[in-house]
């Protein structure tokens, strides 16, 4: 019964590290694209930055 519970155990924290492998490789694909996309925005002077104005002025908010 031990020997079943360690197989287990260990199909379990190789999930786990697998699990947290894609995760670090996600995170680090979308920290890239954000850079790229702000990089971007940056050079042709889209950074958008008074978009609450914007959102407030087409909701009539203000």
């Amino acid at each position: 019964m031990s020997k079943i519970k360690l197989k287990n155990t260990s199909i379990t924290m190789k999930n786990n590290n697998t699990s947290k492998l894609w995760l670090i490789i996600g995170a680090l694909i979308l920290i890239i694209l954000l850079i790229l996309w702000l990089t971007e925005a940056i050079s042709i002077g889209d950074t958008d930055v008074n978009a609450p104005d914007a959102i407030a002025y087409f909701s009539n908010i203000a």
